[in-house]
């Protein structure tokens, strides 16, 4: 049975991965936690305690697990300012130390949690080998892509990069990203104002990313991926359709609506050709199935 290690196992992708994962027979699979708040995971799991800031900490839990794959998701998001924190350095230099621990232990299958910040802001369809990363969270995580790529191609280790694109849905519970934000201010039937209606982005709900990121781990697809919708949507029509599920209409309004916005989306033919998956989440649904999660389990405070 294949050992499966999965960080960032209590985070917002890592919940719905290893809910998912966990269905999986033929995977032995271990969830990494800080241990700093209380994590359910569902059966079949076996959580792992280790902080990750400290070296030995994280040497000591890839020596006991000896897992042949690895999916790292874990990287400080939760602030906002995350974008050119100095916090990306120092996650930089964590996941290449992980990424020697996992190979000193015989690992065969390395998964990253890649970004489409490693693409900028400055094309439209985002595709592999078009990165112009502006952040420094994105030049971060391109530069851990390029040096894992060639250091698990001298080490016979698959290395894939799962570039995310923009994600919502039930499970997020920071208030950093532009939906629950929109979300948490409306129900508390304050206004919110769209300050750029135009900018178009691709954005996919959280239980169609589980579903992308175990099909990627089952096909053993090397190189970056991107796992988006492959369609841009203006934010503005986001925004409705959040104010709408809220029956909070009349509290939206917009700034710069004739300014031509940015649009970023990913070329999602590896995802689709590859690996034969499509998103199935129409928006307006997956609107409404987030609100509902939001008023069912955050009180408004």
């Amino acid at each position: 049975m294949k050992k499966v290690f999965i960080t960032g196992a209590s985070g917002f992708i890592g919940a719905a991965v290893t809910t998912l994962a966990a269905e999986q027979a033929e995977w032995e699979l271990f969830a990494l936690t800080s241990g700093r708040r209380s994590v359910y995971f569902p059966d079949g799991v076996t959580p792992v305690i280790a902080d990750l800031y400290d070296p030995e900490q994280r040497r000591r839990v890839l020596e006991q697990v000896k897992p042949d794959m690895m999916l790292h998701l874990a990287w400080n998001l939760e602030q906002k300012g995350f974008l050119q924190s100095a916090s990306n350095l120092r996650w930089l230099e964590i996941s290449l130390s992980m990424l020697h621990d996992f190979q000193r232990n015989g690992g065969q299958e390395f998964l990253f949690a890649g970004s489409s910040s490693e693409y900028g802001y400055e094309q439209e369809i985002c595709k592999v080998e078009s990165e112009k990363p502006t952040d420094l969270y994105g030049r971060c995580k391109l530069a851990f892509s390029q040096v894992a790529q060639d250091f698990c191609c001298v080490n016979d280790i698959s290395f894939t990069d799962i570039r995310y694109f923009p994600i919502y849905g039930p499970g997020e519970k920071t208030l950093v990203h532009a939906i629950p934000c929109a979300i948490d201010v409306l129900r508390r039937r304050e206004p919110f104002v769209c300050q750029a209606p135009n900018n178009c982005w691709d954005y996919m709900y959280i239980q169609d990313v589980a579903e992308a990121t175990v099909a990627i781990m089952k096909k053993r697809v090397s190189g970056p991926i991107n796992v988006g919708s492959g369609v841009g949507v203006p934010m503005g029509e986001i925004f409705r359709t959040v104010a709408a599920a809220l029956h909070a209409e009349e509290l939206l309004s917009f700034e710069n609506e004739h300014v031509n916005g940015k649009k970023l989306y990913a070329d999602i033919t590896r995802l689709r050709n590859e690996v034969g998956f499509v998103p199935h989440m129409d928006l307006v649904s997956g609107i409404e199935e987030t609100v509902r999660w939001w008023q069912s389990s955050r009180p408004v405070s």
